[in-house]
Parts: structure tokens; sequence; C-alpha cells
């Protein structure tokens, strides 16, 4: 009897010892596969790399596209470019701000690697490149900006000294003007008032206001046009 309890618990215990090797030898079964980690992206801005091709390219680009400008507006051909030189005004390393004189007429214009944009367009890239900087132009950087692009050669007037430019001398003696100006409107966007002067002898020669208006959607509209100052 003794001898059956014995062989009985003997059978047991190695039935037990069975199951768990057998549990402990099974393979588990395979993980949920886990998703790569996204790249951390910088929130930081990159400005482009600075671009000053040599001056016979970057005229040679300008004349390009106002060629096609003329063209689109069923104008003659411009004349051969003449007189060409950098303008220091954006603070955008990556334009390059090139004047250039066409017969009688100045054509100002932003050169980047993929693209020209004359006048007022030029300026209005650089106010929109200053943006995604996050670095806005302030009143007086935004005339000197437009100054250059729409109105070259003619001076403008910075709240405290006339812009050189090199080709006009009726500004000597001038000390007063309407100081530059971003006012808020109540229906969005902002006016740029700022002064320019045209010397005598010039076509509409006197004392000018430039009338500019910032949309929200970062646009700039000339109020103010008027053949006679081009």
């Amino acid at each position: 009897m003794g001898l059956r309890r014995s062989s009985r618990s003997l059978l047991r215990l190695a039935a037990i010892f069975a199951a768990t090797s057998f549990s402990a030898c099974k393979p588990s079964a395979p993980s949920e596969p886990q998703p790569a980690a996204r790249p951390t992206v910088s929130p930081r801005v990159q400005r482009a790399s600075a671009y000053r091709p040599p001056l016979e390219e970057s005229v040679r680009r300008i004349a390009e596209a106002y060629a096609r400008q003329r063209a689109e507006d069923d104008a003659a051909a411009p004349g051969a470019p003449a007189d060409p030189r950098r303008l220091d005004v954006g603070g955008i390393a990556s334009v390059d701000i090139v004047a250039v004189r066409f017969d009688s007429k100045w054509v100002v214009a932003a050169v980047e690697r993929d693209r020209v944009t004359l006048g007022l367009a030029g300026a209005e890239r650089i106010h929109q490149l200053r943006e995604d900087e996050q670095r806005a132009l302030n009143a007086v950087e935004m005339a000197r900006v437009i100054g250059a692009l729409l109105y070259f050669p003619y001076p403008v007037w910075d709240g405290a000294l006339w812009s050189e430019t090199g080709l006009t001398t009726g500004i000597i003696g001038r000390t007063t003007g309407a100081t530059p100006m971003l006012t808020p409107k109540p229906q969005g966007g902002r006016d740029l008032t700022f002064s320019f002067f045209i010397p005598e002898g010039s076509s509409g020669a006197g004392d000018h206001l430039a009338h500019i208006r910032v949309t929200d959607s970062r646009m700039l509209i000339d109020m103010a046009p008027n053949p006679e100052r081009r």
C-alpha cells in the first residue's frame, strides 16, 4: 500500500516536471514591432547661403528679365545695359541688389540663384524673406529698400539723412523730409509713407511723398503711382 502511494507521488512529480520543462522550452510569441522614432526637426529658420555672383552675371540676368517684361507689355526692346552698380540694402546675403540703366531708365532688381525680381516686386521679395527669417523690416529699413528698388536714382529721406545714390546732387543742403512711418489700418495692413526727392532738370522734379500699402498677406502696393516719377 505504502509502495503504491509512493509510486503515484513519483509519477505526479514526474508529470509536473515534464510540463514545467516543456513550458520553459516553448518559444514565446513574437512581440509587436515598435514604430521607429521620428527624427527631431529643428524649428529654427535656416537662412540661404550668400549669393554674390560677378556683377556681369547679375547685369545679364536683369537685362533678360527686363526684356521679357517689355515683351509682355508689347513695348520696344530695351537698350543695352549700362552703369551697373550694387546697392547695399535689404540685409539679405542670398540676394544681390543691382541697379542698371537702360537708355534713360534705371531698373533695379533683386537677383537670387533661381530668380530675378524687378522693381517693387523685388522690394516685396526682400520684405517676405526678412519676415521668413523673423527679422521684419522696420519703417526706415523698408523705406530704404523700396526707395532703392522703386525710386532709384532719387534719394530717400530716412529721418536723419538723404540716401546717397552717387547720381544726384540736388539734395545738397536739404535736411528735412517726411520721416518713414508704418501706420496700422483699421481694415488691415499698414501704410508706409516716406519722402523722396527728384532733382531739378528731371521730369516730376520736387519733393514727393511715397505711399505704399503693406498688406497682411505680405504684398507691397504703390498707392500713389505717377508715371512722371519714372
